[in-house]
């Protein structure tokens, strides 16, 4: 038999399979190879060729691209600038100051009800064990500001600044607070919506000194979304306790941000869509001028709204490929090593069929059984390829499945049934 046809008929023939034991070893590193590489281009496919930021304009993107269009339009935006460290591009918010924000114990509520007269309000966070009661995991419970005075803060302190970015329900009649609510789902606690005649587009965090990159800076950022942000029960870490609305946190060099119904339905605490990313990702592509306001950024070349928007997303997608990408192979990761997985547990299937009394092939050793396995696993990784073209998830289990599929029909194979008598019962009886 042609090795061409043998390579096409071992993709339907179970008895091509294992007459082709025999074979040199190399047949089986190249079935082993492919068989490995085929699953993994639809998820290549769509890692390096996707667009993150499809969400914020999609139909059912909750109004997030309004929000992020509010946002850039706000003055202390302006105050947003690119800064430079070497050759990485970060986010220089040092033109934020008490000046423009309002640290009073209401102007957490007044910013949030929209009633502040300056534009933000500004906070203290700490989760250091050693920091004061009253604001250790804890700066803002139910909308309301916990005053702290940031010198009494030890550990890893951070000053931050809240912007939410709203408009009447008179003029955008979204949200039915008789029906509207949102949950953890996992503790199914509904928390209803805050009817103060306000629909949230947008709520925005800064964090000016926060490095993720450095010391437990990753950890505090998720510490600050759970705490501030969510208002988390500590006690469970499940619960939430503010009614979720779509946020963007900026650090010093990473962008969260997260969206949320505003029509709420059941929703879970982690969001609809999330995005997180590295800021010098975002800009470095198109290598701004140290200085350049972020909005100037985004509105570069005289852009208009429409322009602007597309320069948005630009921004959001570019700073989150490397996570794509890394996400991506860690799929095939994970991918390579369930066909390594199953390609091993249907060789020892193989050698315990080839061993059965009723098997023709006994004298099949366990070097042998691992090329059969090898070989019937390629039709296998062909359709989950074909299918994880729909999904990943479909793709793992179009390929699990039919692994275990042809290692059962193998059986008939190796261990064909009896042969029957069919002789007439007189005969028999002869």
């Amino acid at each position: 038999m042609g090795n061409i046809a043998y390579l096409l008929k071992s993709l339907y023939s179970n008895q091509v399979i294992l007459e082709g034991r025999k074979k040199p070893w190399y047949f089986t590193l190249v079935f082993f190879v492919i068989g490995i590489f085929l699953p993994w281009i639809p998820l290549l496919s769509s890692g390096y060729t996707s667009d993150s930021s499809t969400f914020i304009t999609a139909t059912q993107n909750f109004e997030i691209d309004k929000g992020l269009l509010m946002l850039s339009g706000e003055k202390s935006f302006n105050q947003v600038t690119i800064g430079k460290d070497g050759e990485e591009y970060f986010l220089d918010m040092s033109g934020l100051s008490e000046e423009n924000a309002d640290t009073s114990a209401t102007s957490w509520q007044n910013e949030y009800d929209g009633l502040n007269e300056k534009e933000m309000a500004v906070g203290y966070y700490s989760d250091s064990t050693t920091a004061p009661s009253d604001v250790k995991g804890q700066v803002f419970t139910a909308c309301s500001y916990i005053q702290a005075n940031p010198d009494s803060i030890t550990g890893q302190g951070q000053k931050f600044y809240f912007d939410a970015l709203m408009i009447d329900n008179a003029e955008y009649p979204t949200i039915d607070p008789s029906t509207s609510s949102s949950s953890s789902s996992s503790s199914n606690t509904e928390i209803e919506y805050e009817n103060n005649g306000k629909t949230y587009f947008l709520l925005a965090y800064y964090l000016p000194d926060l490095d993720t990159t450095k010391d437990d800076g990753a950890q505090l950022l998720v510490n600050f979304i759970y705490s501030v942000v969510l208002g988390v029960d500590s006690s469970d870490g499940k619960t939430i306790s503010h009614f979720p609305h779509s946020y963007i946190v900026f650090t010093k060099d990473s962008f969260n941000l997260v969206t949320y119904s505003l029509r709420s339905a059941k929703t879970n605490s982690y969001g609809t869509s999330y995005m997180d990313g590295r800021f010098n990702d975002a800009v470095s592509e198109q290598a701004p001028a140290i200085g350049t306001g972020l909005k100037d950024f985004f509105y570069r070349d005289n852009a208009d709204r429409d322009q602007a928007l597309v320069n948005i997303k630009a921004f959001f997608n570019a700073g989150h490929r490397q996570n794509v990408i890394r996400s991506t192979w860690i799929n095939c990761g994970i991918l390579a090593a369930i066909y390594a997985g199953l390609a091993l547990l249907s060789s020892g299937i193989v050698m315990f069929l080839v061993k059965r009394k009723t098997s023709i092939y006994r004298e099949t050793n366990y070097w042998e059984a691992i090329k059969i396995s090898v070989t019937l696993c390629f039709t296998p990784a062909l359709l989950s390829m074909i299918v994880g073209f729909m999904s990943f998830e479909y793709g793992v289990g179009a390929l699990v499945l039919c692994i275990l599929f042809r290692v059962i029909w193998m059986n008939n194979k190796i261990c064909p049934p009896a042969p029957t008598d069919n002789k007439p019962l007189y005969q028999a009886r002869q």
